[in-house]
């Protein structure tokens, strides 16, 4: 009834992307392969986003939970965090690196390393919690540093919050909607299991979130961020407008006869706006340029208006990270 790496393992991917509802025991699953590979003398790398996540009050508590639940037993009291590692009798058997520092790693070698794990990598977005800018390049960096010419498998762990998230959109990846896929040297699964479903709905507290948006989410694995009422198929004679290059890809901005507006994967060749610094050509325009353009106007007031529409949930996700480069 809880989640296993087993099943992903088979696809012996390189990149692994878990996704499921929460408390499914990815993170017990997650740890139990951490000490299984201190077992055989090997060691692991665990990544978080920022140094916050790291703190060493839940670093030095990182294994208890599953001590408590009986496994390892011969490792319980034995584990220590110092300085960014856990330790057994003063050999490391694991880093501990924060994605938003990592270049501080950048000298470190990274030796007898088998597996790299990087939890909670679907983020919960509000005014305090953002991706890292440019963090799918800031993880590249990472991994290439940890692993230089070696074939080390990371497993990326998380919850149901974007179903299209950076990681996704950057490696363009379309992710089934339940199952395991496998794509080019990348394994997805958006792990769903009916057992555990029904028993967190037999709980008090899954009875209280049945019906609500968090129920859909937790308990039956529904992406929670996706706002389904912005996405809606393009009005037929929707005129190009101009284009947004957003992460090395462009994408179209229309407007409709009714004068919705909508973001399309099919780029319009007109007007392209740089996005960010690293989509930037000479012939492009910045975002500083096109905010003193009158369509800047007109398309500022489409998203206030909520006349903005994506035609998939993949551009709704992909238009609300444009939106929020085009809203600083």
């Amino acid at each position: 009834m809880w989640y296993s790496f087993k099943e992903i393992k088979r696809l012996n991917c390189l990149f692994n992307f878990i996704i499921s509802m929460r408390s499914s025991g990815k993170t017990i699953a997650m740890k139990d392969e951490m000490l299984n590979i201190a077992k055989v003398g090997h060691r692991f790398v665990y990544i978080r986003r920022t140094a916050t996540e790291t703190k060493s009050v839940a670093m030095k508590e990182f294994f208890n939970k599953l001590f408590l639940l009986g496994y390892h037993p011969e490792y319980n009291g034995l584990i220590k965090f110092e300085k960014d590692c856990f330790t057994i009798e003063n050999e490391v058997i694991g880093y501990v690196i924060p994605l938003s520092t990592s270049n501080n790693s950048r000298s470190m070698d990274f030796i007898n390393i088998d597996a790299i794990f990087f939890e909670e990598f679907v983020l919960m977005e509000d005014d305090k919690h953002k991706y890292l800018k440019d963090e799918v390049f800031k993880f590249l960096e990472l991994y290439s540093t940890i692993a230089r010419d070696k074939d080390i498998p990371v497993y990326f762990i998380g919850n149901n919050i974007q179903l299209y998230n950076p990681y996704f959109i950057y490696f363009d990846i379309k992710p089934p909607s339940c199952g395991l896929k496998k794509w080019h040297d990348m394994g997805i699964e958006i792990w769903q299991n009916k057992d555990l479903e029904v028993e967190k709905s037999k709980t008090r507290f899954g009875k209280i979130i049945s019906h609500t948006a968090y129920g859909d989410y937790s308990i039956k694995n529904n992406s929670f961020q996706t706002n389904t009422n912005l996405i809606r198929k393009m009005d037929k004679g929707a005129t190009p407008l101009f284009d947004f290059k957003f992460d090395n890809n462009v994408y179209g901005i229309w407007r409709s006869n009714s004068s919705l507006f909508f973001t399309n994967i099919k780029a319009n060749k007109n007007m392209v706006v740089s996005v960010k610094d690293s989509d930037h050509a000479s012939d492009n325009i910045t975002i500083k340029g096109f905010k003193s353009c009158w369509l800047y106007k007109i398309y500022r007031n489409a998203i206030y208006n909520n006349m903005l529409f994506a035609t998939s949930e993949k551009m709704e996700q992909i238009s609300r990270s444009i939106n929020k480069y085009i809203s600083t």
